[in-house]
């Protein structure tokens, strides 16, 4: 820092695009990548801090940072604790918000007597060339040979984005014409396709309301458009004859890059992944004049479906070189005439119609001891005439220097000024001190003050960022798209002097009008400004990239662009002599000098490297902290807890902001949350909130992360990072994925989610689920990706198809795969998400739509856990399927394994019964994310060698295993004026219905076709613990639900029934009840006739109208009562308090009197008619009379047709209850004979049913105890 640190300089803001990804566009102020940030904080933000009143915000961590004091601090106070090495007291400065204010001991005066400032040295720090012909102009030297000239043609890295993302920087808009070409000697090769416009006389820039802008997301060519010009080359190079180049197909099709690597070797040769073309001087002037000779030939021969977007008609190519960051000395007063000889020969100025560059110059100020006067014939002789005052004061008098003083009374030097209105120094310093500077930024707006007036306050004419230094919030640097208004009425002259064909009328008013005046603005500017900056050449230290060599020489600097300069007699003018060195001159001139002298703050010699260490010494203390503590942890390889990385990140990225002032590595959700940001942005200063490190902690010295109360996001749970772009450029995206994995299911061990799982009672499987849960959720992100490529892949030639409706089916395709990447529930057989997922894959091929399904066949969730599972054990895991190559499930799911083996070991198991509890998780997670169906390799064609295990997008694995195959893969054929989304729909209704997974509704399908859910093993989508009101309720309540949600399966007798049960309750809804009658049957024979003729009634009850309810509370209800390892039937056989249990139940009409009208439960006495008890006065029957009426209840329904629903419900409840769920469409009744008999029917008495007189074989309700099933008569 020593010798640069106290100068200021000027910078451009071009930035370089490295590894085929863009940098943030800041200039000096570039973020490095490991500090980029998705949620980062505007610059403005500072802008806001610092100008104006930041709004108030509802967050409670900003209000709570809003409301808490800010207390003043003097930076000798922090020099004396860093001299002093009081860590402690350092760091404790961090547990409140403090503003540093500036001892004058440190300023100095900048407008003292001894004050003077030194302009120069200069350097040139970045230069574009853009041709104004066909071909290479831009990369050519103006030389006939030069052995040390050479080039190298890199087109794989045609990807490329262009690095200026401002249109300004070339003469057309750069989006969808750029293809880098590779390099000429340091500077890159570019080739733009130009509108053809461009190359027509007169031709002047900016002219976007006619220059016609391609649509594109990106500045590069477009994949077929790239495709093309590499052909192009193949045949410029193949008709030099260069190398071993070959174009055997001029010009390919289909035009994709296997076709040209058939048809050419310029991309490579045979498995040549990256192939380096080199041209020599004279290999690049052929290269060029093929560009000028064979274009229009080449365009003519190529075929129509090359010319029918018209790109090759209408665009031609032009090339543009660049170097940026070569910091070289420029004007150096020993070698004007070697540098004007260098700048002849760099290009043929005569075909180049933009040249864009950059001028860095040093401004420092020197506070002088000694002085050595100018002598008066010294100064006659180099400047002649002189005057009292600068040339834009129209009242300036020649002075004699004979009678005018040196000096004023105040000590000061009295100025003198030459014809051009520059400063002529009458004293040199002798002996000096060079000070540091900073930019005011409270006095930076006065900079870019206009001259118009609003409502009586000056504007300004160039927007401008500010970036503070050293937390001191007000001295920092700057940075603008534009320049100075002073500095650019001294470009406006030099415009003028170059339209006039000279420099003799320097003397000219830069604000004089006048017929000339008009005649240039009809011309385009020969020089425009583009950006500067001012900064302090010490910020560019926190670099350590050579990516960022521009931004670490630390200078003020202009940007400029010159458009084919020429006078108006049509002769070139010198670039280096009239343009490059009036420029640099321009900074000492008074009027520009002045301005930038009115906006500074001087220190004292080596003060300001002292400002970055004092100011900064909080948080280096606090990271040493950090340091100290796992110092031995990194020296054993133990991990370190992921939430001392993330304080560790945000601490870094405090550092970085008080070296550059710049607001993008500041993440606005966590470091917000930490007060960090807050702290920097309002105050200058950091400070670090409680909820992060406990504040009491240290104070004494120790470091203690909050982890427990970590910030996550509201939605998916995920921690909130700082991290993530520095672990992903470092260790790769899988790395990052585990370690936030691995950081989530921490957070989640501690703190669920409220919602996540809560149906699960125990603790550690819980737990497992949602280690399960977060990998299956890592998983989707793959599946998405895969799939996304694929169908990307086969619909981009689609989208150029001379078909209308190809292009159209290719666009629809697309749009579905939008919205099937838009689900939280991506492998479901859900409909509309099925559905979109179909058409997305699926290419309509006569009318079908058909999943191609593996070959495995249908396979249960836990064929995918024992894969997982083993997968994970490995040291080496191996990307088999479902693992998809390139993705990070198997670095997660290694993690969340390793997760769930801890929950299931604290739980206490172990061996197999572990891979048991993992397994059961993996399940578990499956189906709380409806994983109906995976991707998986491709079906084996029976050829050959090893099939492969690579996973595809276009086959999948049905996980539905107890499905029957009915309808799993069946194709559907459809109407053909159907619309491929319709076709999609059906044919995912019909994978979803056929899968015993797949989700379904009792609403949907009722007991009118429950023939059809007959396989199915999953609860209803309709049955939710929403239902029960589990506010208030006694836990035991809720564990006995959560049971059920757990081990439901509809393949058992018993849950099938109850599930029948609970859709019959639905229907009877609002009559579930039976009514109060006061006389009952004394005789147990008469019990189940009672029972018959007992009527259904309505009372008067909330909640009796919800049939999600009753689905969800009847089935639980008998699964509680019936299953032996249920929660409540335990605390049955143990005589448990049931009281709300069944308190609950009852006010809803279900109670045991219930079961027994459904024929699930016998009355054993005439109490059971009253106020029954469980077990004494009314008993379930067992498990064999519970398979049989299942059996008979499901023959009804796959026997009955239409009207098995009806027959079910009359066999276990009676006529009454079939009759009502007909009427409310649950069931359709069946036809009778006659009148008559419909009106007997269900009148028939206990002995004509034990008789056997049925025709349909249909039992009624109650027929348990001694009586017997009919059988059917035929």
């Amino acid at each position: 820092m020593e010798g640069n640190n106290d100068e200021m300089w000027f910078l451009d803001d071009d930035y370089v695009v490295e590894d085929e990804e863009q940098l943030v566009d800041e200039g000096e102020h570039d973020v490095p990548q490991q500090l980029v940030t998705a949620d980062a904080h505007a610059q403005r933000d500072v802008h806001l801090g610092l100008y104006e009143q930041q709004p108030a915000s509802g967050r409670d961590h900003v209000t709570k940072f809003k409301a808490s004091g800010v207390k003043g601090m003097r930076m000798s106070t922090l020099q004396s604790m860093h001299d002093n090495k009081r860590a402690m007291a350092a760091v404790g400065l961090l547990r409140q918000r403090h503003q540093i204010t500036m001892d004058g001991e440190y300023m100095v005066d900048v407008n003292g007597t001894n004050m003077v400032a030194r302009v120069g040295p200069h350097y040139l720090d970045y230069v574009l060339y853009v041709g104004s012909r066909r071909g290479m102009d831009a990369a050519i030297p103006r030389l006939e040979v030069d052995h040390h000239w050479n080039a190298k043609l890199q087109l794989n890295l045609s990807t490329r984005l262009w690095p200026d993302t401002q249109m300004r920087a070339l003469p057309f808009n750069p989006e969808g014409r750029m293809m880098v070409l590779g390099m000429c000697m340091d500077e890159q090769l570019w080739l733009a396709m130009a509108p053809n416009m461009y190359f027509e006389e007169g031709y002047g820039e900016n002219r976007e309301e006619v220059v016609p802008v391609l649509e594109s997301k990106t500045t590069a060519l477009s994949m077929e458009h790239r495709y093309m010009m590499i052909m192009f080359i193949a045949h410029v190079l193949d008709s030099m004859r260069h190398e071993d180049i070959h174009c055997i197909v001029e010009y390919p099709e289909p035009l994709t890059l296997e076709s040209i690597k058939a048809s050419t070797e310029v991309l490579g040769r045979f498995e040549e992944r990256h192939r380096n073309i080199k041209l020599r001087l004279n290999d690049m002037k052929a290269f060029h004049g093929h560009f000028i000779n064979s274009w229009a030939e080449w365009v003519r021969k190529a075929p129509a479906s090359w010319k029918q977007d018209g790109f090759l008609v209408e665009n031609m190519p032009v090339g543009v070189c660049l170097q940026y960051g070569q910091n070289q000395p420029i004007m150096v007063s020993q070698a004007l005439e070697e540098e004007r000889t260098n700048w002849s020969r760099d290009r043929d100025f005569r075909y180049i119609r933009q040249i864009s560059f950059s001028l860095a110059t040093h401004i420092s100020y020197l506070d002088v001891q000694r002085w050595h006067n100018v002598s008066l014939e010294r100064i006659t002789r180099n400047h002649g005439e002189v005057y009292d005052k600068p040339d834009h004061d129209p009242s300036r008098v020649a002075v004699d220097l004979r009678e005018l003083d040196l000096l004023d009374e105040d000590g000061y030097e009295i100025n003198v000024y030459n014809k051009a209105g520059w400063r002529v120094p009458r004293r040199v310093p002798k002996e000096s001190q060079s000070c540091g500077a900073l930019l005011d930024l409270d006095k930076v707006h006065e900079l870019f003050q206009g001259r118009d007036e609003v409502h009586g306050e000056m504007t300004n004419e160039v927007e401008f960022w500010v970036y503070p230094l050293a937390f001191t919030r007000k001295y920092g640097n700057m940075k603008a798209h534009g320049i100075i208004p002073n500095m650019a009425a001294r470009v406006g002259k030099l415009n003028e002097s170059i339209f006039r064909g000279g420099m003799e009328d320097d003397d000219m008013d830069v604000d004089e009008g006048g017929e000339d005046r008009v005649r240039l603005a009809r011309r385009h500017l020969a020089i425009r400004g583009i950006a500067s900056q001012i900064y302090n050449s010490l910020s560019h230290q926190v670099r350590n990239e050579a990516k960022f060599h521009s931004v670490q020489l630390g200078m003020i600097t202009s940007a400029f662009a010159g458009a084919g300069i020429e006078t108006a007699g049509g002769r070139r003018r010198s670039i280096y002599e009239e343009i490059i060195c009036p420029l640099l001159k321009a900074w000492s001139h008074l009027h520009v000098l002045g301005r930038i002298k009115d906006s500074l703050k001087l220190f004292k010699p080596d003060i300001i490297p002292e400002l970055f260490k004092c100011a900064t010494y909080p948080v280096t203390a606090l990271i040493e902290m950090f340091w100290a503590k796992h110092k031995q942890d990194l020296q054993d390889k133990r991990n370190i807890d992921a939430c001392t990385v993330e304080v560790m990140s945000m601490l870094e990225r405090t550092l970085n902001f008080a070296h550059t002032g710049n607001a993008a590595v500041l993440s606005t959700r966590l470091m917000d949350r930490a007060w960090l940001s807050l702290g920097l942005l309002s105050d200058g200063f950091p400070a670090l909130s409680d909820t992060f490190i406990a504040h009491g902690a240290l104070s004494m010295g120790q470091v203690t992360v909050r982890w427990h109360e970590w910030p996550v996001e509201a939605e998916t749970r995920r921690p909130m990072t700082s991290s993530k772009r520095a672990q992903q450029l470092t260790y790769g995206e899988a790395h990052y994925e585990a370690y936030e994995a691995k950081f989530m299911i921490k957070l989640a061990v501690e703190n669920l989610p409220p919602n996540a799982y809560s149906h699960i009672s125990n603790a550690s499987f819980r737990q497992a689920c949602y280690a399960a849960d977060v990998a299956f959720r890592v998983y989707f992100d793959d599946v998405k990706k895969l799939v996304r490529e694929g169908v990307t892949a086969a619909t981009t030639p689609l989208l150029c198809s001379e078909d209308q409706l190809t292009r159209q089916s290719a666009r629809e395709r697309l749009t579905a795969l939008g919205r099937w990447m838009d689900e939280r529930h991506p492998l479901s057989y859900m409909p509309g998400i099925l559905s979109n997922l179909l058409q997305a894959i699926l290419a309509p091929n006569e009318r079908k739509f058909e999943l191609t399904t593996s070959t495995l066949g249908k396979k249960p969730t836990s064929f995918i856990a024992d894969i997982v599972i083993k997968q994970c054990s490995k040291v080496m895991a191996h990307n088999i399927p479902p693992f998809i190559k390139g993705g990070n499930f198997i670095h997660v799911a290694q993690v969340a394994v390793e997760e769930m083996k801890n929950a299931g070991t604290h739980a206490g198991h172990s061996g197999g019964d572990l891979t048991g509890f993992v397994a059961d998780a993996i399940c578990a997670a499956c189906e709380h994310l409806k994983i109906n169906h995976i991707p998986w390799s491709r079906n084996p064609t029976g050829g050959a060698g090893r099939p492969s295990n690579a996973v595809v997008h276009d086959v999948w694995l049905n996980l539905g295993g107890q499905a029957p195959p009915a309808m799993g893969s069946r194709s559907m054929n459809v109407p053909a004026q159907q619309s491929n989304s319709a076709m999609a729909y059906q044919a995912s209704q019909a994978i979803q219905a056929g899968d015993a997974r797949g989700e379904w509704s009792a609403m949907d399908v009722r007991l009118t076709s429950f023939d059809t859910v007959l396989h199915k093993i999953n609860l209803p989508s309709d049955w939710a613990l929403a239902h029960i009101e589990v506010e208030g309720m006694p836990e035991y309540i809720l564990d006995g639900y959560c049971f059920v949600q757990n081990t439901y399966d509809g393949a058992k007798p018993l849950h099938q029934l109850a599930m029948i049960c609970a859709i019959l309750c639905a229907g009877l809804l609002p009559s579930i009840f039976s009514p109060k009658n006061k006389t009952y049957p004394t005789s147990k024979v008469r019990y189940a006739e009672y029972l018959e003729k007992l009527d259904w009634v309505e009372r008067d009850r909330k909640g009796n109208k919800e049939h999600g309810r009753f689905i969800t509370m009847v089935s639980g209800f008998i699964i509680c009562l019936y299953e032996a390892n249920s929660p409540i039937s335990q605390r049955v056989r143990s005589r448990g308090d049931l009281k709300e249990w069944w308190a609950k139940h009852t006010a809803k009409g279900i109670n045991a009197f219930l079961l027994a009208r459904l024929g699930l439960a016998s009355i054993e006495m005439a109490s059971g008619f009253r106020s029954a008890k469980w077990m004494v006065d009314i008993k379930p029957c067992g498990g064999d009379k519970i398979v049989m009426r299942h059996a008979e209840v499901v023959r009804l329904m796959k026997s009955g047709g239409t009207y098995g629903g009806f027959d079910a419900v009359q066999y276990l409840a009676g006529m009454k209850a079939a009759n009502i769920l007909q009427t409310n469409q649950f069931a359709t009744a069946r036809a009778l004979p006659g009148t008559a008999q419909a009106s007997t029917s269900s009148k028939r008495s206990r002995e004509e049913w034990d008789e056997g007189h049925d025709d349909d074989g249909i039992v009624p309700c109650g027929s348990h105890g001694t009586q017997r099933k009919a059988s059917r008569h035929d």
